[in-house]
């Protein structure tokens, strides 16, 4: 098909339809920074967004949810906007973030939130409610330039904004999830290479932190034992030694006892007092924590 002007910010999205199991068919972009064009592949004509003129031009946008689009403008505006062909013409909500320009846009389904960059900061918004969530506001470093494009990971966890200036930013936005109990003990991942062990029997039921181990990679999978931690990421998993039972003390930093490398991507990983197990693709390793100088590793 052709268009009336030259394309910008070519990107493939859902649009909204009764169907809530359609694909990603639909050719977003958009034209004379003006207004925003979508072309359904073997669908019906394409649709032309238009936006109010107080909103400036557009400079980015983002789709989210079940077929919805915000689109951001460079006076400030962010305008919602639902693509459902018989919702196409109204606005769900608008309204001016910056009162002088607005740099760049990304949203998150996983978090159901929209980071807006601008005047030097970064805005988060919920995108049930529109309110803005104050408490995350993300103020830049002076030197750091325009933010020229923002992007979440799909889980949520991490925010990169690149400048103009040749810099990359990463925030966490998110808590990590990854955690393991035995017993009384829980691990917990408290940043990408490094867990945290509480132990959650103290008087007054708060959980204390105990030790702290740096990893050598950033886990996927976590699991905690009476002695032992391990951590695995594709095919490779070590294994810390935590805690000391002969003499009833805690390995601070802990020590990497064992890596194994299991040739196949890791499942599901669990550990207690001597062996660890292994789940990968259609297989299940059992062996020794540790392997001792010149014993031959067992596996079953």
């Amino acid at each position: 098909m052709s268009v009336k002007a030259e394309p910008h910010l070519l990107r493939w999205a859902r649009q909204k339809t009764d169907d809530r199991e359609a694909t990603q068919r639909t050719i977003v972009s958009v034209l004379n920074k003006k207004t925003i064009l979508m072309f359904q592949i073997q669908g019906s004509q394409p649709l032309e967004l238009v936006f109010e003129q107080k909103y400036g031009n557009i400079v980015d946008y983002s789709l989210f949810g079940d077929g919805y689009i915000v689109v951001g403008f460079n006076k400030g505006w962010v305008a919602h906007i639902s693509t459902h062909i018989n919702e196409i013409k109204d606005e769900v909500d608008s309204k001016q973030i910056f009162q002088t320009t607005l740099d760049a846009l990304a949203t998150n389904d996983a978090l159901y939130k929209l980071a807006v960059a601008g005047e030097n900061t970064i805005r988060f918004f919920n995108l049930n409610t529109w309110n803005e969530i104050p408490s995350e506001r993300i103020e830049l470093p002076k030197n750091a330039g325009k933010v020229v494009k923002l992007e979440w990971v799909s889980t949520g966890q991490l925010l990169i904004a690149s400048t103009a200036s040749g810099q990359l930013y990463g925030y966490l936005t998110a808590p990590f999830s990854l955690n393991s109990v035995y017993g009384s003990y829980v691990a917990l991942l408290t940043s990408f290479t490094e867990v945290t062990i509480f132990d959650c029997t103290r008087v007054g039921g708060e959980s204390v932190p105990i030790n702290n181990i740096s990893l050598e990679i950033e886990p996927g999978h976590l699991a905690n034992g009476p002695y032992h931690v391990g951590v695995a990421m594709n095919n490779l998993a070590y294994f810390h030694r935590w805690y000391e039972p002969r003499t009833r003390t805690i390995i601070k930093g802990g020590e990497l006892r064992r890596e194994k490398d299991y040739f196949s991507s890791i499942k599901k990983l669990a550990v207690n007092s001597y062996w660890a197990a292994a789940l990968t693709d259609g297989k299940c390793y059992l062996h020794p924590i540790e392997q001792n100088a010149g014993q031959q590793d067992l596996e079953k």
